[in-house]
């Protein structure tokens, strides 16, 4: 059987004042910013929107230069540095303020890794458009924010932000007196998108207020085939919350892992509104309370694994933590999180069924029914690490009762490393799918 344990996890630990503080400290900073930002009256005239503008040169402004263009955008341009002969771009002047057009590409050259570093001077870009400014194939480092502006450490948008094969990593917001700090790496009024991206190794701390989103602070937040690692949310006088991700509305992740982030609640990610999974791994991360995934409204977990989180407060459990009663587990790894060295995975804030089936869930809140199917045993997975694909996993060891134990409701062709599902006789439960021919070491049994 289950064990159930007498731990009743507390809806979230933010009290609904705070929540809809946060909600309005995001619309002032986006006035204030706005207003304090805008297209300067001596940039020239732009060629016709939606033109490709070629940055020449690796300058930090002048003519011709990434700063240079991006003043002068234009609604559905794209700025150019795949014809640029070096591989870095370094700011020594400040952020870079692009111009109010609604929709903008900044590309990098695709065949090579090509770097803006920010040089812990300031963030690296502003996007003062109310429409979606795309990152593709560049990383941008060494952002620091810590002026009253208070949000995305390396990027901040009005509107909405894409990483495409792009990096973001060892971004900072620090704030000092009483102003909260938010969105370590990216902060976004609209939401964030990651295709096969990482945002990893940042952090956001406020020495005399509360703190949210090391790695990623928007409404809402999407993930596909990418990595949010090793962020990192602190406070010296008040609450952190979402070392990997913060979303004020819905956190939906495809094909992705979320690992090794740390904060004093929702370790791995936090939403205010509900949180989706498919074949993804969430793992490795720490919180006080909530280590792994913790959302208010409701959580939808498919062929996913969540694994291997630790906490400290035992109201709440290390893996799965849901404010609502709406529950939805298919095939999915909820196991082997630990509160101290107790096992505690998976709880919700009121009463409830949770719906689903052909999931392995260790050991849950006595107040949170599982579906009876549901398997109790240690799914015996091996450490997170690279078994293939864009993405690290945990392998299932040969003899695991998570093997030929799952089902594949949702249609998904493969599993998080894009291995086919249904390999053997049924598909596994989780995000890895057991390959007769792959063989990884390593495994703990």
């Amino acid at each position: 059987m289950t064990r159930s344990l007498p731990g009743v996890p507390r809806a979230h630990v933010l009290p609904l004042a705070v929540c809809l503080a946060l909600g309005l400290h995001a619309s002032a900073i986006a006035q204030r910013e706005s207003a304090a930002h805008f297209r300067p009256s001596n940039v020239a005239p732009s060629a016709t929107a939606g033109s490709v503008r070629v940055v020449k040169n690796c300058n930090d402004s002048g003519p011709d230069s990434l700063r240079d263009l991006l003043q002068q955008a234009q609604n559905g341009d794209t700025i150019d540095l795949s014809q640029l002969a070096c591989s870095q771009i370094s700011l020594t002047i400040g952020a870079i303020f692009t111009s109010l057009a609604p929709d903008l590409t900044v590309t990098g050259p695709g065949n090579h890794p090509f770097v803006i570093d920010a040089g812990n001077i300031d963030r690296a870009l502003v996007h003062n458009g109310a429409g979606r400014m795309t990152i593709q194939d560049l990383t941008i480092k060494n952002g620091l924010l810590t002026t009253s502006a208070k949000g995305g450490g390396c990027i901040y948008g009005f509107g909405s932000i894409s990483l495409v094969r792009s990096v973001l990593t060892s971004c900072r917001t620090n704030t000092t007196g009483s102003t909260p700090a938010t969105g370590g790496a990216i902060r976004a009024a609209g939401d964030v998108t990651l295709q096969s991206s990482s945002v990893i190794n940042s952090n956001v701390n406020a020495a005399g207020s509360h703190s949210a989103g090391a790695g990623i602070f928007a409404s809402t937040v999407n993930l596909t085939k990418s990595v949010v690692s090793g962020n990192r949310a602190t406070s010296n006088a008040s609450y952190s919350v979402g070392g990997g991700i913060y979303a004020t509305s819905q956190i939906t992740v495809h094909d992705s892992t979320v690992s090794g982030n740390y904060a004093g609640e929702g370790g791995g990610m936090f939403s205010k509104g509900g949180a989706t999974l498919f074949d993804s791994t969430v793992s490795g991360n720490y919180a006080v309370a909530a280590a792994a995934v913790e959302a208010l409204a409701n959580a939808r977990i498919y062929n996913s694994t969540i694994a291997r989180n630790t906490g400290d407060d035992d109201n709440f459990p290390a893996g799965l933590n849901v404010g609502s009663s709406v529950v939805t587990l298919q095939s999915s790894i909820v196991a082997n999180n630990v509160i101290g060295a107790v096992e505690f995975d998976l709880g919700t804030a009121v009463a409830s069924t949770v719906s689903g089936s052909n999931n392995l869930v260790m050991a849950h809140a006595a107040q949170t029914a599982v579906p009876i199917d549901t398997i109790s045993a240690d799914p015996k997975l091996g450490p997170l690490q690279n078994n293939g694909g864009p993405t690290q996993t945990h392998a299932l060891a040969p003899n695991s009762p998570a093997i030929d134990k799952g089902n594949n409701l949702q249609a998904l062709d493969f599993d998080q490393r894009g291995a086919p599902r249904l390999q053997l006789r049924q598909t596994d439960i989780g995000a890895f799918e057991l390959v007769d021919a792959i063989f990884t070491s390593g495994f703990e049994l």
